[in-house]
């Protein structure tokens, strides 16, 4: 809500402690957002970041997260916050689709 804006004013670096916050409790679904915002940087919010974002992305891949096992197979894909390894980003995408299979 409050990064869209939907029904109060958006506010991305309310957005990001917000996320940041829920993915210390665990959600992984907040984590993926965290690594977002680390991947792309957020001015005043957040500075970019490859290597942050592959190791949040990482815990959530870890945990059962498909999404955040997708977007660190695509940074292996690339080589960016990580050496660049097609093998583990393929494997890391098979992983994904049997996570998606049970989410």
């Amino acid at each position: 809500m409050l990064k869209e804006g939907k029904g109060v004013a958006k506010d991305d670096k309310a957005a990001f402690e917000a996320y940041r916050k829920a993915c210390d409790l665990g959600q992984l679904a907040a984590c993926r957002a965290v690594g977002s915002y680390y991947l792309s940087g957020s001015p005043g919010i957040v500075d970019q970041n490859a290597a942050k974002a592959a190791r949040i992305f990482d815990r959530a891949c870890k945990a059962g997260h498909a999404g955040s096992c997708f977007d660190l197979a695509k940074l292996y894909d690339e080589g960016k916050g990580v050496k660049q390894n097609p093998k583990k980003a393929a494997r890391l995408r098979i992983k994904g689709e049997v996570y998606e299979g049970v989410e």
